[in-house]
């Protein structure tokens, strides 16, 4: 039996066509993985199959119900508490109230997310809210569920449970398209694997060793310190707390900070900002405590969700208003944003709304608006969110030349990423080194 049938389906962007048009056919019970470069369109083809996004051509059939998770978490997110999160979908199909509660809580426990109904959906790390939207997907009993790259949302505890789950739930009929840049690692989950390009979806090419030939240039000699965290406590949103004994980062290095989902990562880069509460202990930060005003542009932050950094009409516009705020002349602001946007490879979207973009070129926008600025330390939240290989090589380069001039990185992730001069695992609330 067929569950997801396009024949002929086109879609547009910015009035031109987004791909050739796009056949499919997807027996129920099957999982199909669609992957494909940065901005290809991937998750406007969910949309289009979740029904919330028009064709311009062509047929389109799929069950009736269908459910959908976004690739950030915040766009979807629309109740202050997870227990009315998860019941919206019942209440939109008018299940009677007394019903709902057992629903919920067992679609969390299906998730296995085990926290109070009441509890704020702002308290959550980014992982934690993708399984509350999971939740709320599945409390309405879908035949045909998208997720939209879960691996680059959930730490590896998290994604194997999801594996575990979409694998029981595919016995019992369920049909799955997930699109993700990181096809390894889903197991005998996937059926079907495509590739979406322009040309349309066709058979994904062979992986090239290209990103294992990549180094970071060796630290520079001994310096002082831009980040020390000396017996530093801090409190965390669940009221846990996550511990520094001894730790720094010189410049020319590169710091990989990496831990599960909710262990305090995000929090810690925030508050060496300054935009939360300080920790308590010694906490220097370009030899001074952590504040407001980002050290004179010396220190820079991109958050996890790209789009609440991003403001201009136009994305060189984006980086033009970043270095304004150092002072630059007009000049020197166009000729700093050109060149950032031709290293990082988005010199053909120079004049497209930031907020058009696609997740991931959204992270490289942002990221792109900070290190224009040339910042002596940045701190990046999950960066490789959204890219693809080629994407996240050309990051990794841009990354490189910041060192080489004296600068220094904090990467947090999920888990351990290829590149880094040092590590810091954070596990039992405090953070180790290596």
């Amino acid at each position: 039996m067929t569950a997801l049938t396009l024949t002929g389906v086109t879609a547009e962007r910015n009035g031109a066509p987004l791909w050739a048009p796009l056949d499919l056919r997807l027996p129920k019970g099957q999982a199909l993985l669609v992957s494909g470069p940065t901005g290809c369109g991937k998750s406007t083809l969910l949309q289009i199959l979740a029904g919330i996004q028009p064709i311009s051509g062509g047929d389109l059939r799929r069950p009736n119900r269908c459910g959908l998770v976004l690739q950030d978490p915040n766009l979807q997110l629309l109740r202050d508490q997870i227990g009315p999160e998860v019941a919206l979908g019942l209440e939109t199909q008018g299940v009677p109230s007394k019903q709902m509660k057992a629903r919920v809580r067992q679609a969390l426990d299906l998730v296995e997310l085990d926290l109070p109904l009441n509890h704020p959906t702002r308290a959550l790390s980014l992982g934690q809210k993708y399984r509350v939207l999971m939740a709320a997907q599945l409390v309405s009993r879908p035949e045909l569920l998208l997720l939209d790259e879960p691996w680059a949302q959930l730490d590896d505890q998290g994604f194997a449970q999801l594996q575990a789950l979409l694998n029981r739930l595919k016995r019992q009929g369920l049909t799955l398209v997930i699109t993700e840049h990181h096809s390894d690692g889903y197991g005998d989950l996937i059926d079907h694997h495509r590739w979406l390009t322009q040309s349309g979806l066709g058979q994904p090419p062979q992986p090239d060793s290209q990103c294992q030939s990549l180094a970071l240039p060796p630290p520079i000699a001994p310096a002082s310190a831009l980040l020390q965290l000396t017996a530093m406590t801090l409190t965390l949103g669940n009221q846990d707390r996550l511990k520094a004994s001894a730790l720094a980062i010189h410049p020319g290095e590169c710091v990989q900070l990496w831990g599960n989902n909710g262990s305090g990562k995000t929090t810690l880069l925030r508050a060496l900002c300054g935009l939360t509460a300080a920790p308590d202990g010694q906490v220097m930060v370009l030899n001074s405590p952590p504040r407001l005003d980002s050290h004179g542009g010396q220190l820079a932050l991109v958050c996890q969700e790209p789009a609440r950094q991003l403001s201009a009409t136009t994305v060189a516009e984006e980086l033009r208003l970043s270095l304004r705020q150092l002072g630059l002349p007009e000049s020197q602001c166009r000729q700093q944003a050109d060149q950032q946007l031709a290293q990082l490879g988005l010199s053909t979207l120079a004049d497209r709304s930031p907020l058009t973009l696609s997740y991931g070129q959204q992270h490289l926008v942002a990221i792109a608006s900070q290190l224009c600025r040339q910042p002596r330390l940045l701190l990046l939240d999950d960066p490789f969110a959204g890219l693809d290989a080629d994407s996240s090589q050309r990051l990794w380069r841009a990354l490189a030349q910041r060192l080489q001039r004296g600068g220094a990185v904090l990467i947090a992730s999920h888990r351990p990423l290829p590149l880094s001069h040092r590590q810091w695992h954070i596990e039992a609330g405090e953070i180790h080194e290596g």
